[in-house]
This record gives structure tokens, C-alpha cells and sequence, in this order.
């Protein structure tokens, strides 16, 4: 009799352990409610995570740099120069980033959120005053969208600079024009400088052979492997401040681009992607580096970390 009774004890304590995770896991709709009890609050699970699907940098800080690729490194670089293309030494903007995020599937993903979340509900429909909810372009709207970076890890963050140097890393973004008639998007392209070059099942090859956007490319005299880096909009859309006393590997900085994503969806403005630079400028050679999605893609860094991401939140539209 004992035994079945601890026997039955075991199962009770194994039911309010699956109950409990199941409780975490979704969390009662009180916790959407507002004190009038409507469901209002729901629209705060509405965020997405989309990952850049390009990303490479440009530079031209030595000549021999002019017509590299770097599409297939683990990190995108922001810095100055070491008097390449006729830019002095340690004057600003002689290597930029090039990001691209693909925004043609976001609607599908909201929808598919937007369903867990309005069953969630649904299932929990007796303790609710109003409607369920709905996702639809009519119903939300986009309330924000944040450019991440994570900052290389230790001890690649910085190339040389100074215990004082401080980044400021402006967005801009990409114009649909350039040198090339008629215009074509810029290519991330296969080079990579970090060893291995060629990490097996890569399609990576070393800088120099690489195809994809360089600083110089085939339309201004450069190898016919690759193309120039493509024009952008003067107008800074965000900027964000790097102290290389105060920041370290593995932080995170932000930009906010709300209205250039809204843009982008709306047809405004071709999306081509965006443009990272730095016009400051301490005198002395620096650079800043962010993980690239190939770091983590290959997995054979100690010092790769996530990729360039955008945070899209929505929120209900006013009635």
C-alpha cells in the first residue's frame, strides 16, 4: 500500500511539472488584457526577426584592396585609410558595409504569428470582452524597425586604432543607380581573407580571384571579376556611436530605420540594401568590425557572433 501510494505521489508531482511548462509556455490571455478587460495587449507579441540575406565590405585603404571581395568573410568592417586610393593615412571612410535583407516574405511570416497567437487566444475565448483580433495590413501597422549588429568578438573587434578612437557609423541607403546601364543590384560575391580561404563545401575563394562588389570594380577599370561599389543616398538615415575604450566583442548596437523599411514595403523606394561608413576621423588607422552571417553559417570561428538582423515590430492600427 505504501508503494502505491508513493507511486501515485510521483505521478501527481509529474503532472504539475508538465502543467507548469505548459502554463510558461502560453501564458494565460489575462496578460493581454487591460483593466477593462479587452484583449489589446496581444499586438506586443507581433515582432520579427529577419536576417540579412547580404552582407560583404568594401575598401579601399591600401590599392591592392581596390578590387578585393570580401563576401564570404565572417565579419563586415567600417574604417579608415592607410593611404590607399589616394585617401592620407588615417582619413576617414575607406572601408564600408554593405547590407541587404530580403522583406518580400514578412507579411506571411506576420500571418503565421498572428495565427499562433489569435488561437492562443481563441482557445481561452470565455475570458475575453471584444474581439480576437486580427492581423490583416488593415488591422496593425509597423511600429518600428532596428538595425543589429553584434560587434566581432575579442580580439578582432577593432583593426589597430586608438585606446580613444570613437566610431560614428552612419546608414545610408543604396541608390538603384550606378555606372552600370542598366542598373544591377550589388553581388555579396565568394571572397574571404580569414583562413581557411575555402572552407570545405564553401564555394569561398581567397579575395583577389573572388567575383562580387569591390571598391573598384570591371565598369571603372578594375578586374572583370567584380563589380563597384554602388552608389548611395548622402542623407544619413541613423547613426550609432562605437567607443573603442568602452566596447567590447559581443555588444550589441542598434540603428533605428523605421522609415526607410516602411518605404521599402510601401514601394516608395527600391530596397537595394543599405550602406554603413564612417566620415570621422582621430588620425590614425582604425576600423570597427561586426559579425558577418558567415560566422556563424561556416561555425569554425571562436570569435564569430550573429549576423546583421532587423527588428520589425507592429502594433494595432488606431480605428
Amino acid at each position: 500500500m505504501m508503494r502505491l501510494f508513493v507511486n501515485k505521489a510521483r505521478i501527481v508531482a509529474i503532472l504539475l511539472v508538465v502543467l507548469l511548462a505548459v502554463s510558461r509556455a502560453f501564458p494565460e490571455p489575462t496578460e493581454w488584457m487591460n483593466k477593462d478587460g479587452q484583449d489589446e495587449h496581444w499586438y506586443d507579441e507581433l515582432v520579427i526577426t529577419i536576417e540579412g540575406v547580404s552582407d560583404t565590405y568594401v575598401r579601399t585603404d591600401l590599392d591592392v584592396r581596390r578590387n578585393d571581395n570580401y563576401g564570404c568573410d565572417k565579419s563586415i568592417a567600417v574604417g579608415t585609410s592607410r593611404g590607399g586610393g589616394g585617401i592620407p593615412y588615417g582619413e576617414a571612410d575607406a572601408m564600408r558595409s554593405l547590407i541587404r535583407f530580403d522583406l518580400t516574405n514578412i507579411y506571411t511570416r506576420l500571418e503565421a504569428l498572428c495565427a499562433d497567437i489569435v488561437g492562443r487566444i481563441a482557445n481561452h475565448k470565455d475570458h475575453f470582452i471584444g474581439h480576437l483580433g486580427k492581423c490583416g495590413r488593415n488591422e496593425i501597422q509597423l511600429e518600428s524597425a532596428v538595425l543589429e549588429l553584434t560587434l566581432l568578438g575579442a580580439p578582432n573587434t577593432f583593426d589597430q586604432g586608438l585606446p580613444t578612437s570613437v566610431y560614428k557609423i552612419d546608414v545610408h541607403r543604396v541608390l538603384d543607380s550606378g555606372p552600370l546601364t542598366p542598373f544591377v543590384t550589388w553581388v555579396e560575391g565568394n571572397g574571404r581573407e580569414t583562413i581557411p580561404y575555402t572552407p570545405e563545401g564553401s564555394g569561398c575563394e581567397h579575395v583577389d580571384p573572388a567575383f562580387g562588389v569591390a571598391w573598384e570594380g570591371a565598369d571603372e577599370l578594375g578586374d572583370a571579376n567584380n563589380q563597384s561599389v554602388p552608389e548611395f543616398d548622402k542623407e544619413v538615415i541613423a547613426s550609432a556611436i562605437i567607443d573603442q575604450a568602452v566596447n567590447q566583442g559581443g555588444d550589441i548596437v542598434q540603428w533605428d530605420i523605421t522609415q526607410l523599411v516602411v518605404d521599402w514595403l510601401n514601394g516608395t523606394v527600391p530596397n537595394h540594401g543599405i550602406l554603413l561608413r564612417d566620415v570621422t576621423s582621430d588620425g590614425s588607422f582604425r576600423g570597427v568590425r561586426f559579425g558577418a552571417r558567415e560566422g556563424m553559417l561556416f561555425n569554425i570561428y571562436p570569435d564569430a557572433v550573429q549576423g546583421p538582423r532587423l527588428i520589425v515590430e507592429f502594433s494595432e492600427r488606431p480605428l
